[in-house]
Parts: structure tokens; C-alpha cells; sequence
């Protein structure tokens, strides 16, 4: 008599949960190693925070960055920071990551971010700041224009203007301004006659001027900007968004009459990233 045995054999393999961590909830998982300092590939308006974390369980975690937090400094001198775009950052077991978190400034007249800065979440910013971050994150307006819009809520929201070479982002960053405030922007003759440097016209009374040499082999968002000592941009001196390929040359001027610090800094920014940091001495 012959028997036969016949059987099935089934397997599955079952999927672990991802976990997911809301970034200004991460210093409370004391199993990772994080902290999120100042990015010196950064600057207020761009990527001004790094946040630097080490996983070393055997599970991999996804932290969230939401749009509209505030972050404040170790050092009260220094400027708070409200995140302007959101992202999802994946973390493996066993590794650490860097990672720039886009953000601007909400206290323009505050030193911006330095070395051995840390920031710590402090909270949700009010409804019209989110506002204005999630358009900024909609549009990746990660760019001095925006900022402007972000320092007219933090500052007197009645009271805002918005300078741009890039007029189709100054369009939208004006519209949208005027639907959160229920006010349109000030003028161009209204901030010249303010007699706010960064917004008049340059008069060239004692005229500093000066030229980069540029190679690239496609179009690139191109941004110069003068910063202070303060870590401030006071001046857009170029924007192209559409900047051509190829050899060219980036030329800038300003007014020594209108800028009279000892010392500048020339940020020049390709595609939200900053490429060149240039120290300026006009009266040496």
C-alpha cells in the first residue's frame, strides 16, 4: 500500500510600520543623536539651519519637516527662524545624515545665524506667517523676495513692500501678501521717499562697481545679493531665473553713499544654492 503525503506550504512576509517623527518632536527620542545648528552653506533666507542626526537602532525612521514652525537660537541675538518648506527626511538604521532645512528670518534687525549656533522648536507660528511659508513652499520661493514677505507679517503687515527682479515671482508674492493682510503693497516712491537704502534707485554719487566671470552649461536661477556684517541681505544686485548658458559675465553696482559699512559680503546663489561668498572692503 502506497501512501502519499501532500501538503502546502504558504509563507508571507510582513511589513514593519515605517515610523515616522515630526522634526520638532525628535529631540524627545532619546535613542537618536540630533541637533540642528546653524548651516554655513546658509544664509537667512536659504537653508539657514542644518540639522545633523545619527540613528543607531536597526530600524529606519522618516522624519517630517512641516511648514510654518519657528525655531529659536541658542544665542537671543540671533535671528529666529520660521521652516518655509516642508520634507520628508529618510533616515537608515545605523547611519547619520545631514541635512539642510529651508527656513527664513523673522526678526530682521537680530545678527543672523553664526557658528556654534543651535536652535530648538519653539512653536507654530501664527495663521497669516503659515500662511505665507506654505505658499513659499508651494512656490520654492526660497529666495530673498520671499523673505521680505515673511519680515512684512513678522514685522507690521500694514506696512510691506516686496523688491524683486523676478517679476513673476514679485507678482505672486504681492497677491498673495494682499489676500492674507487685506492691504496692497507700499510703492516704490513711497519706500524711496522712507529713505530706505535698499529699496531706492542707485544714484551712483560714489559709484563701487565690479563683475564675476561665469561658465555653465545650462540656464540657471542666478541670484547676487550684499549682505552686511549682520548676516543681511540690503541689497539684490542681480536675479535672472533664466540666466543663459554658457561664458558670461554678472556685473553689479551700488552706492557708497547709500552703503557706508567698512565691510561687505557678495553671496552669489545658483539654483538655491550659494556657491561663492565674497568679502568686500569698498573704502580699502
Amino acid at each position: 500500500m502506497l501512501t502519499v503525503l501532500a501538503g502546502f506550504a504558504i509563507s508571507a512576509t510582513l511589513s514593519t510600520p515605517k515610523k515616522y517623527i515630526v522634526l520638532s518632536d525628535l529631540s524627545k527620542y532619546k535613542e537618536y543623536k540630533t541637533s540642528i545648528s546653524y548651516n554655513p552653506k546658509g544664509c537667512h533666507y536659504l537653508f539657514p539651519m542644518l540639522l545633523n542626526v545619527t540613528n543607531p537602532t536597526t530600524e529606519d525612521i522618516y522624519i517630517i519637516v512641516k511648514t510654518g514652525d519657528i525655531y529659536n537660537p541658542s544665542d537671543p541675538t540671533c535671528q529666529d527662524i520660521l521652516t518655509t518648506k516642508s520634507d520628508t527626511i529618510y533616515v537608515k538604521a545605523n547611519e547619520t545624515k545631514l541635512k539642510p532645512i529651508a527656513g527664513m528670518c523673522i526678526e530682521p534687525s537680530d545678527h543672523g545665524g553664526r557658528d556654534k549656533i543651535n536652535y530648538v522648536y519653539q512653536k507654530t507660528a501664527n495663521e497669516k506667517l503659515k500662511q505665507i511659508a506654505e505658499y513659499i513652499s508651494l512656490k520654492n520661493y526660497q529666495s530673498s523676495a520671499a523673505q521680505e514677505a515673511v519680515w512684512g507679517l513678522a514685522k507690521n503687515q500694514n506696512d510691506y513692500f516686496i523688491y524683486s527682479n523676478n517679476k513673476a515671482e514679485l507678482l505672486g508674492l504681492n497677491r498673495v501678501m494682499e489676500k492674507i493682510t487685506g492691504h496692497k503693497p507700499k510703492t516704490e516712491q513711497e519706500m524711496q521717499a522712507s529713505s530706505a537704502a535698499y529699496y531706492s534707485p542707485p544714484v551712483y554719487t560714489n559709484k563701487y562697481w565690479g563683475e564675476f566671470d561665469f561658465k555653465q552649461n545650462n540656464e540657471t536661477n542666478l541670484k547676487l545679493g550684499l549682505f552686511n556684517k549682520r548676516g543681511i541681505q540690503v541689497r539684490e544686485l542681480y536675479n535672472n531665473p533664466t540666466h543663459p548658458k554658457g561664458i558670461s559675465k554678472v556685473s553689479f553696482a551700488f552706492d557708497m553713499a547709500q552703503y557706508t559699512d567698512s565691510t561687505y559680503l557678495l553671496i552669489l546663489v545658483k539654483n538655491q544654492e550659494i556657491v561663492s561668498r565674497t568679502v568686500l572692503n569698498p573704502y580699502n
